[in-house]
């Protein structure tokens, strides 16, 4: 299915030098899915990462009501090699 057009509104807030957060959210007018979509960035030290992503999927059901599809937590650690 070809969907043309979708909305999408992102924040982002750099708490320190150390700490990112950000929250996205899109919306599809065809398909009626909600997708919710919030990441958590901290530096450990100089070059350690650790990175945590929640994606939460809604969908619209025969009662037009957004009810949760799925939802994925992703925690991701990262070490720079580079100078």
């Amino acid at each position: 299915m070809h969907v043309k057009y979708n909305f999408m509104l992102q924040t982002t807030k750099q708490f320190s030098l150390a700490s990112t957060s950000s929250v996205s959210v899109i919306y599809s007018l065809v398909l009626n899915i909600f997708i919710v979509n919030p990441h958590i960035y901290y530096s450990i030290v100089y070059n350690w990462d650790i990175d945590l992503t929640v994606q939460c999927f809604f969908a619209d059901d025969f009662f037009n009501k957004f009810n949760p599809f799925g939802n994925s937590f992703n925690l991701r650690a990262r070490w720079n090699f580079s100078n």
